[in-house]
C-alpha cells in the first residue's frame, strides 16, 4: 500500500514539473529531496522487511530444532523409565523367588523339629 502511495507522489511530482517552468526550480528541488528521503524509506523499509524475513526464518529453523531435540529427549526417556522399570520388576520378582525358597525351607526345618520334639517326647514318655 505504502509503495502505491510513493508512486502516485512520484506521478505528481512529475506531472508538476512538467507544468512548472524554471522559474520554479525550489519547488522542484524541494520536491526531488522529498523524491529522494522516500526513496531512502523504501530502502530502509525493505531492509527492516528483509531482517524480518530473516528473524523469522531463523525463529522457524528454532523451534524445528527444539521440537526435534525434545522429541529425541522424550523417547531417550521414555526408554530410560522402562528399562527401569523392567530392571526393578525383575529385581522384584527374584526377591519373591527368593522369599518362598526360604519359606520353604523353614516348612521343612519346623516340620523336622516337630518330628524330633515328637521323638524327644516318646522318649521323655517312654522313660517315665
Amino acid at each position: 500500500m505504502e509503495n502505491r502511495e510513493i508512486e502516485s507522489v512520484r506521478k505528481r511530482k512529475k506531472e508538476t514539473e512538467g507544468r512548472q517552468g524554471n522559474g520554479q526550480s525550489e519547488a522542484v528541488e524541494e520536491k526531488e529531496s522529498l523524491s529522494m528521503a522516500s526513496e531512502e524509506m523504501e530502502a530502509s523499509i525493505s531492509r527492516i522487511l528483509q531482517k524480518i524475513e530473516h528473524f523469522t526464518d531463523r525463529v522457524s529453523e528454532l523451534l524445528e530444532a527444539g521440537k526435534k531435540l525434545f522429541k529425541e529427549m522424550s523417547d531417550d526417556l521414555e526408554e530410560k523409565l522402562i528399562r527401569m522399570h523392567v530392571e526393578q520388576m525383575e529385581k522384584w520378582t527374584e526377591e519373591i523367588k527368593e522369599i518362598r525358597l526360604l519359606d520353604c525351607t523353614n516348612e521343612e526345618i519346623r516340620a523336622r523339629l516337630h518330628k524330633v520334639q515328637y521323638l524327644l517326647q516318646n522318649i521323655r514318655d517312654s522313660q517315665n
